[in-house]
Formats: structure tokens, sequence, C-alpha cells
């Protein structure tokens, strides 16, 4: 789940955000268990709504929206196209 970081580096509350896009990104029930008991819904509920939707696929979208209360994703800003 976290091939691509040094996963000795990471910090459970620094690391909070990454650790839970993580989890529901590619975590299995066990792994989320222990997501809800380190973080709370609260907080996953805070870091979903300041991830951009683009971050993970359309399905865990509208799943975590429904499972963690979230009304609403930011959208990826867009960087204008400059040519060289």
């Amino acid at each position: 789940m976290f091939w691509s970081y040094p996963f000795r580096n990471l910090n459970k509350d620094e690391d909070a955000s990454l650790i839970i896009k993580q989890i529901l990104s590619y975590g299995d029930l066990s792994q989320w268990k222990w997501m809800m008991r380190q973080y709370g819904m609260r907080k996953i509920k805070r870091i979903l709504s300041r991830t951009p939707e683009t971050v993970f696929r359309s399905s865990l979208v509208e799943f975590s929206k429904t499972v963690f209360d979230v009304t609403s994703m930011p959208h990826a800003r867009r960087v204008p196209h400059q040519r060289s």
C-alpha cells in the first residue's frame, strides 16, 4: 500500500492525510478498521473534503462521500498549458 513511500519514515499523525488516502484507495477491511480507530469519522471526513476528487477512482469518490457523509470534494485546479 505504501510502495512509493519509505514506510519507516511515516508518522501516523503528521502523515495522516497520505495514510488515509492510501488506505481508502488500496486497503482491505482490516486496514479500514484500523484507520477508523486511529483517525475517526470526523478527521477522515475533513481530509476527504479537502482532497480533490481526481485523487480517487470515481466509484470510491461516491462510496466515500456516502460512508463519510462528505457533501463535496474540491476539483483539481487546472494549470494553463504553456508552450515552450
